[in-house]
């Protein structure tokens, strides 16, 4: 009887290993939908499946770039970027971020090359 009602402990790896796998595969699904592009003005974002999100941050508004690297990541030989702004309340929260980037360099010059000519073209016009 004792051991009746330790049945469910045989499941518990069962469950646990299911919702990990389960996990894993809704990451991959929705870092598929995810499309970002870079223009000479902007950084877009879009993407998701529940919950669909659309960001868009001008040049001239980007602050910092973070690239950050779990340990996985490491392993995996990819980065995350981050695109911040001053307008998030003080708290260091990128707008969008660039996941699973197998060249951060590349792409993190190509962002500063861009903010550059942007922040060069707002002070010859005067603008922002």
């Amino acid at each position: 009887m004792f051991f009746a009602n330790l049945s469910w402990l045989l499941l518990l790896p069962l469950a646990i290993v299911f919702a990990f796998m389960l996990s894993f595969l809704w990451s991959g699904w929705l870092i598929k939908t995810y499309e970002y592009e870079i223009t000479n003005k902007n950084v877009y974002f879009r993407g998701g499946i529940l919950l669909k999100k659309q960001s868009i941050v001008p040049f001239f508004k980007i602050t910092n770039l973070p690239n950050t690297q779990a340990v996985l990541d490491q392993i995996l030989g990819i980065t995350t970027i981050g695109v911040q702004t001053a307008g998030t309340g003080g708290v260091a929260l990128a707008e969008i971020t660039f996941e699973g980037i197998t060249n951060p360099d590349e792409v993190t010059e190509l962002l500063k090359m861009q903010i550059e000519k942007s922040r060069k073209s707002s002070v010859r016009t005067g603008s922002e």
